[in-house]
Order: structure tokens, then sequence, then C-alpha cells
């Protein structure tokens, strides 16, 4: 009977990474913890924003729908017809990180994700579960509902050139490129329609939530990670800006918009998909619900009548500026609180009851 003989050199200092590097680089470790947290939080963020978009366009066609419900298990086949369309452009590190977190957490189907890139022959992983890969940054603009950008920054000029007018009016061109401004992105494509996450980091990283040497789609699975990932709590060293959760808000609105729902038909569905998962007897005390007034100033809102829309919000505006929203999500942090939990739920993760903390 045999036994393992013992791997003498595990864990052995001299084999660390660290071990090299001499003290001025040793301070530049974190670095590498903020890129792999940085790569996880793009992703979380980017799938939490095509599962809501899922959600309120199953909603809106059938009425049933669900933040916490995987909703292509609530689809019939001829249904699934109505998920988004997302396109992706490029198929680096991140546009590959991205492709498999859409496949992994949200109900967008294989079928309905398409990747631009410049190689598309290294993407059979992708092919082969039911991704079109091809080159064509133009066609997948004009095709798309969510078209996200995973280019380099030097590519950008050229391919705004290739997909400006393109774009459907109702395209949500979400960036992931960190170096190229809002203002900067509006002016190459000539489209409003734009989101774009901006993060900050702070401090350094006190347990081990970005474990190294794991998949994102493995991170996910790590309820703290999704709770770090949530804009308005504290974080080990990365936060994303609140002002993506409200413009995500807003792209939601603009989709009601779109498919003829009332101003008020809008604020009652968001209510339904974002405070109806939890029951009041689980808090202290009832959330606040969003009311036409949390989106639009009351002056405004006076001039409506309840079967007027509301407009269509212009989304690089209301990532730079202060809106009804940011007051009243900042007046209501028992709606908060709700808020997380439901972000939390939509991966499978369990929220636990915490103090948000602004950071706009």
């Amino acid at each position: 009977m045999s036994s393992a003989v013992p791997d003498i050199m595990a864990n052995l200092a001299s084999l660390q990474f660290e071990h090299g590097l001499t003290e001025d680089e040793k301070s530049l470790v974190h670095l590498r913890d903020h890129a792999i947290a940085l790569t996880i939080s793009t992703s979380v963020h980017a799938a939490f924003f095509c599962r809501l978009l899922s959600t309120v366009r199953q909603k809106i066609t059938t009425g049933n729908a669900s933040l916490t419900t995987k909703v292509s298990k609530l689809w019939s086949p001829a249904s699934s017809n109505n998920s988004i369309k997302v396109g992706i452009i490029g198929g680096g590190h991140i546009g590959k990180q991205l492709a498999r977190v859409l496949l992994d957490v949200t109900d967008v189907p294989a079928a309905h994700i398409r990747i631009s890139s410049r190689r598309p022959e290294t993407l059979h992983e992708f092919q082969k579960v039911g991704i079109e890969c091809f080159y064509n940054n133009g066609h997948l603009a004009a095709s798309s509902d969510v078209l996200f950008l995973c280019c380099l920054p030097a590519h950008l000029s050229k391919i705004c050139s290739e997909i400006k007018g393109r774009l459907s009016e109702s395209c949500i061109v979400y960036s992931l490129i960190t170096a190229v401004p809002i203002p900067r992105l509006k002016q190459l494509l000539c489209h409003s329609a734009i989101l774009r996450p901006e993060y900050v980091f702070t401090g350094g990283y006190t347990g081990d939530i970005w474990k190294k040497g794991r998949t994102v789609s493995a991170a996910l699975k790590d309820s703290a990670v999704i709770k770090a990932t949530w804009p308005y709590s504290p974080s080990e060293g990365t936060l994303v800006k609140v002002k993506w959760y409200e413009a995500v808000l807003y792209c939601a609105l603009n989709l009601c918009t779109s498919n003829k729902l009332s101003h008020s038909q809008s604020v009652q569905l968001l209510n339904e998909i974002l405070l109806h998962p939890f029951t009041s007897e689980e808090t202290e005390m009832t959330p606040s619900k969003f009311v036409p007034e949390s989106f639009v100033n009351k002056s405004f809102c006076a001039t409506m009548s309840v079967e007027d829309f509301f407009p269509s919000f212009d989304l690089s505006a209301v990532q730079g500026k202060d809106t009804p929203l940011s007051r009243f999500l900042e007046g209501n942090p028992t709606l908060l609180e709700q808020l997380c939990k439901v972000y939390c739920a939509s991966f499978g993760a369990i929220h636990t009851e915490s103090k948000v903390a602004l950071s706009s």
C-alpha cells in the first residue's frame, strides 16, 4: 500500500512571486490585487446590468419575471426571442471574461451574444456553445441592444468611426475602456446612451476577498465578493461610483418608455422587480418605494398626466451631474439596504445587514 509523497517544495518561500522583488517593488504588489478586483467588479456590474434589462423586458412582455429567479426558467422557447441582444467588441482578456460571465450568470442565451474581434478564429470555446464570432464592428453595432466596448484605447477612434451611425437610438453603449471619459465617447459616437462605470481605489486589502488564481465565474459564487461590489457599501480597496447604479435605473426606465409604458407604469414595474422579492417583515422598517418624483423634479412631474411617458433620459448627463434619483437614494438608507438584498440575491448570494456608505 503506497502513501503519497509529500511535496517538499510546497509553500517554499524562495519559489513565491514576491521573493525576488525589491522592497520598492513589493510596495507595488497591491496593484495586482487591484487588477483582479477590477476585472471581477466590471464583470459583476455588467452581468447585473444585463440581468436587470432582461428582467424588465420579460416583465413587460409576459408580466412574469424576477431578478432573484433565472428569467430563462420562466420563458417559453417562443418568448426567449424577446431577450436582449448583446454585442461585445473585443475578444481579448476582458471581452472573453465578460462573455463567460454573461453565459454563466445571466439569462441572455448564447444565440443572442455576439463578439466582433480582429481574430475570431481564436474564440472557438464561444463558437462551440452558440456565440457568433466575426470581425465586423458596424454590423454588430446595428443589431445590438447593448454594446460592450472591450477594446484597447488606441483602437477606439477607428472602432467609433465604424459603428457611428449604425447604432439605434435605444442601443446602450457600455464602455469598459476606463481611460476614455464619457464626454469623449459621446463626441466620437454622436450618441448619448452611454454607460461607463467609474472605479476608484481606496486603501489596501484587509481580507482575502479577491483571491488569486480563480476565474471570475468562480469568484461570483462567493457572497463576500458580490457584497463588496455593491456601489453603496464600503469594500476592500475598490469601489464603483454610485452614478453607475443610478444610470442603470435610468436605463431601465428608458426601456420601459421605448415599450410604451407610462411613467406611472414604469415606476410600478421597477418597484415590483426591485422591492417585491423581500417582504417588509424581513426589515425593521418598510423601505420607501420609488415614485415619479424619484426620477424627475417635482415641477416637471406636476405637468404630466397619468398616461404620459417619462422623457428619454440622457445617460451621459445622468452620470455627470446630481439628479433627483441621487437625492432620493441618499435620503433612504432602508431602501438602499433593500436594493442591496436584491442585488446580492440576483447572483444567488446571501446578503447580511450592514450600513451603506455613499461614494459619489
